[in-house]
């Protein structure tokens, strides 16, 4: 027996034996579990994200990377998908301005992203001074998934657009800031109790709304929460 979503006018509702509706103010986690429900599939009432696996030979490499210390910062800056045809993306040069405040105050900033991501990071970091550059490692392009999840290890804090590397780090128990734009972090946010999100629903243009103080005064607020 299988169970699904239901969907105005898809012929998937017939394949399905049961049939359950998206509940719009539940977590997209909580909304998969109903499918289980459904199957008499037995499910724990407190629910956590089952943390990623990695190798010894995968934290080896990260280390190499950013050295031995943990407590970093790390930073998502893209993101390759759309709503609506808009970007889910906020802006680079408030990213950068969030950057540079963070690495001129002593903390350790890592930046994060596909190999597809490079030459958009290459951009951000141009709007630094050259001394606020040399102050971050920039590991864009030289992780592979599993390096990824052992690089969560090493981090204290880590903001990001929502999308997969926003997911891994909830995943992985990181305090995590997620910055939303039009999808709903009701559905979609960082599942942690640690994590916390900036969302400004009911603006026209939600992410260019958001502002760098905003995300500062977030960051403050959740390295004390989590010390």
């Amino acid at each position: 027996r299988t169970s699904g979503f239901f969907k105005e006018r898809s012929l998937r509702n017939k394949v399905h034996d049961y049939l359950a509706k998206i509940k719009n103010d539940s977590h997209m986690v909580l909304n998969y579990l109903e499918l289980i429900k459904m199957l008499k599939v037995s499910n724990k009432k407190n629910m956590e994200l089952i943390k990623l696996k990695y190798s010894p030979s995968d934290l080896k490499t990260v280390k190499g990377l950013i050295g031995l210390k943990k407590d970093f910062i790390a930073v998502h800056p893209c993101t390759l998908m759309s709503y609506k045809s808009q970007s889910k993306a906020w802006s680079k040069k408030k990213y950068a301005e969030v950057i540079g405040h963070l690495a001129n105050r002593g903390e350790k900033v890592v930046i994060i992203g596909s190999p597809s991501e490079v030459e958009s990071v290459n951009k951000l970091i141009n709007c630094l001074s050259r001394e606020t550059a040399s102050k971050i490692i920039n590991l864009t392009g030289k992780l592979n998934l599993p390096q990824t999840f052992a690089l969560m290890t090493r981090l204290k804090l880590f903001i990001a657009n929502d999308g997969g590397p926003m997911h891994i780090a909830a995943a992985m128990g990181v305090p995590t800031i997620g910055i939303f734009g039009l999808e709903t972090p009701i559905r979609y946010g960082p599942f942690n109790k640690k994590s916390e999100f900036i969302f400004h629903p009911n603006n026209a243009n939600p992410l260019e709304s958001i502002s760098v103080e905003e995300v500062l005064a977030k960051v403050e607020k959740m390295l004390k929460k989590n010390k």
